[in-house]
């Protein structure tokens, strides 16, 4: 009797402390437009259910970036960075107009704005804070896709200046002096949907504006070769390098389509349609989560890569810009 009694005490005792811990955050999603006045952060745990909401006093957002223990985000359109951290929201003026993205390198951020000292529209300011001296630099064409890896940051840029066909180039900018050690004039009007580091390659994900090609430029960070493969499949979104394999994704008519290859896109080894379409896809391991966008409204996902099925998803009544994964 006594020894039942003991039993019912500790489970009762347990059952309390599981109620009494804050559920684990996963997931930050950011909910943000230039209609209403404030932004909003839904914290969802790893079933994709919410378990807390912040509100911006600001919008506009673009980005959402987990810093450490801090979320960072940043307003193209008010000139505004905001920080979020665990019991505090500070939203500062740009130390610049219009900061366009935000990269961080350790304690340091690099930020591209959409302002030019000279006042020339084709020109973009580049400019890391937090280090001591550090000068903003100019390069020009519009940046649409920017990585980083811990001393480089590789920009795809358009110059509408030349000729549709040499209007793309990647340049290579080493962020210790803000020197070009390298720079690529891609040849065809090829717009880049994703760039990749990952064992000193640099994957750069292309779409043909004419037809919807698709294309893996491969460029070696040690001797600067390129290596150029077309894919069979049309307009891809980025891909998602692991040790022995590649998954990369294609969008095509309101789908999508994740297929897995071996490590050189050689092999095509497994393939399967979503029935969606993919907007910010993220990896973890071996996990994909994306969004999908529709009538201003949000749904976002976790997809096992093994399985290669759907995990989880929840709808989210409002459009989602970006999100973070805090659990990697």
């Amino acid at each position: 009797m006594k020894k039942s009694i003991l039993i019912t005490v500790i489970l009762s005792l347990l059952f309390m402390l599981g109620c009494n811990q804050k559920q684990k955050e996963d997931f930050v999603l950011l909910e943000s437009n230039l209609t209403d006045e404030d932004s909003k952060l839904l914290f969802l745990d790893s079933n994709l259910k919410e378990i807390e909401t912040k509100v911006i006093k600001s919008n506009g957002l673009t980005s959402l970036i987990n810093d450490e223990e801090k979320l960072l985000s940043i307003s193209p359109y008010k000139s505004e960075y905001i920080t979020v951290s665990k019991d505090e929201i500070d939203i500062t003026d740009s130390k610049l107009p219009h900061p366009l993205f935000m990269i961080p390198f350790n304690n340091e951020k690099m930020f591209v704005y959409n302002y030019d000292k000279e006042n020339d529209m084709n020109y973009y300011t580049y400019k890391m804070e937090g280090r001591k001296g550090s000068e903003p630099f100019r390069l020009k064409g519009i940046p649409f896709s920017i990585t980083s890896d811990k001393k480089s940051l590789f920009i795809y840029s358009r110059d509408f200046t030349e000729p549709i066909e040499n209007q793309f180039t990647l340049s290579v900018v080493d962020t210790i002096d803000n020197s070009i050690v390298k720079e690529l004039v891609i040849d065809g009007p090829l717009v880049s949907s994703d760039l990749s580091v990952h064992d000193n390659q640099l994957y750069i994900s292309l779409v043909d504006m004419d037809n919807g090609d698709s294309y893996i430029y491969t460029l070696n960070l040690e001797n600067w070769q390129l290596e150029i493969k077309k894919l069979k499949e049309k307009n891809i979104l980025g891909v998602y390098i692991q040790k022995d394999n590649v998954y990369a994704i294609y969008s095509n008519s309101g789908k999508s389509l994740l297929i897995k290859y071996n490590n050189d896109f050689s092999k095509l080894l497994e393939s399967t349609e979503i029935g969606y379409t993919i907007e910010k896809p993220k990896f973890s391991k071996d996990m994909m989560y994306f969004i999908s966008n529709k009538d201003d409204n949000s749904t976002f996902f976790s997809f096992d890569l093994k399985k290669l099925k759907i995990n989880n998803v929840t709808e989210i009544p409002s459009s989602i810009i970006d999100y973070v994964i805090l659990s990697q």
